[in-house]
């Protein structure tokens, strides 16, 4: 996929730089229950795709996702809190569908936890649909356990 940068409702989105990853990953771990290691993230960063947004230089939100020939898996979308509700994660999104698009994929998967209701609205809002459920697929650091939504949307 070719790299390049836009600027949109103030906010510059650009393929990842090696001099964002260290605040891409400080953004994933402020936002998820049980992040990934810094190591697993870089690894994961170095196969797949990752669209930044920045506001003056600062990284305030990414999505992360890879592609294999016509399908596409969305592995994380972040929003930093100050950021939330500014229409940025529909932003990313949609950049990254049309970069999937020009990349010839048709299919486009996600996870999403069950109990995670503003995620699930956003993703439905996007014209995700759930084609399955895998029953305590997400462990907790309280011990807990959550079920994960598999959605699905044509491209």
């Amino acid at each position: 996929m070719a790299a390049h940068s836009i600027t949109a409702k103030h906010f510059d989105l650009e393929a990842i730089q090696s001099a964002d990853v260290t605040s891409t990953y400080a953004l994933f771990q402020q936002t998820h229950r049980n992040p990934w290691s810094l190591e697993s993230f870089s690894e994961t960063l170095s196969t797949s795709h990752c669209l930044v947004a920045k506001k003056e230089g600062l990284v305030k939100g990414f999505v992360l996702f890879s592609v294999m020939f016509e399908q596409a898996e969305v592995l994380y979308i972040c929003v930093e809190e100050s950021s939330r509700r500014s229409g940025l994660a529909a932003l990313l999104m949609k950049e990254a569908i049309a970069l999937m698009k020009a990349d010839t994929v048709t299919s486009l998967l996600l996870e999403v936890a069950e109990d995670n209701d503003s995620a699930r609205s956003f993703y439905q809002k996007m014209h995700f649909h759930v084609i399955d459920v895998r029953k305590n697929y997400y462990h907790h650091a309280d011990g807990g356990k959550s079920n994960a939504l598999v959605m699905q949307r044509d491209l």
